[in-house]
């Protein structure tokens, strides 16, 4: 079971609502050799959450490029599979207070969620020729 929250992604509230919490990015952590995710997990646990830690005021050209094409990545989802999805801040896991997830959108009875990715003009060609 899900707990879904409606905060929107990159706020304060957002980054403060999964402090010290394993979500998607901090998953890759869990295939690294070492304690890598332990000691980030145990730092965040360990201290209060602090908000004049978040880097608010950068935004390179590609962070610019997907949030302005997101909307139109969840559109075409929602044209392709039929499917109506809404925008989600954190959906926590109800068994385990430490996970969680934020994709960019997922549909009311939380059964397909979206992570929309918009890479550059040439990554994206290069993705769609090399498969």
């Amino acid at each position: 079971m899900i707990n879904r929250t409606d905060i929107v992604q990159q706020t304060k509230e957002w980054h403060e609502v999964k402090h010290g919490k394993i979500g998607g990015t901090l998953s890759k952590g869990l295939h690294v050799k070492g304690d890598t995710l332990l000691i980030e997990i145990l730092s965040q646990r360990i201290e209060e959450f602090d908000e004049d830690e978040l880097d608010q005021g950068y935004e390179s050209a590609a962070m610019m490029r997907g949030n302005d094409l997101e909307p139109l990545a969840i559109q075409y989802m929602e044209e392709y599979t039929g499917y109506t999805f809404t925008q989600t801040g954190w959906l926590q896991s109800e068994e385990n207070e430490l996970l969680g997830i934020s994709p960019d959108a997922i549909t009311e009875n939380l059964r397909a969620a979206i992570e929309a990715k918009c890479p550059s003009a040439k990554k994206h060609t290069e993705t769609l020729i090399n498969n």
